[in-house]
């Protein structure tokens, strides 16, 4: 196992160090969403649902982790996407994400 400042040979310093500050980013902006939401769950620093800043933030972790899976719509609200590195993929026509022109995609199912 690697020491927290060990790299890999070969390692992106660039990429480390931008994966670090979204890192921290992330754990402030979980710190301070925990105490500053209203009853209604509603973030007051954004005025928006908490769970959509959540998703804004983890959106850009997945993008940031596989850049090769950033999917742009083929046709709107279609559920056919293209991925950044070329593979086409599709949701469900009941996925709630079928109304995204934009995706960060985690993980690749189905046929191949």
């Amino acid at each position: 196992m690697l020491e927290k400042n060990q790299f890999l040979p070969g390692s992106n310093m660039a990429a480390v160090r931008r994966i670090r500050i979204l890192s921290d980013r992330f754990l402030s902006f979980l710190r301070h969403s925990s105490s500053v939401s209203n009853d209604s769950g509603v973030s007051k620093a954004k005025n928006q649902p908490q769970g959509a800043a959540i998703s804004d933030c983890v959106s850009t972790f997945t993008a940031c982790a596989y850049p090769d899976r950033i999917a742009k719509w083929k046709e709107p609200h279609s559920g056919n996407y293209i991925l950044s590195c070329g593979i086409e993929a599709s949701l469900p026509k009941d996925d709630p994400f079928i109304h995204e022109e934009y995706l960060a995609v985690a993980e690749l199912g189905g046929n191949s």
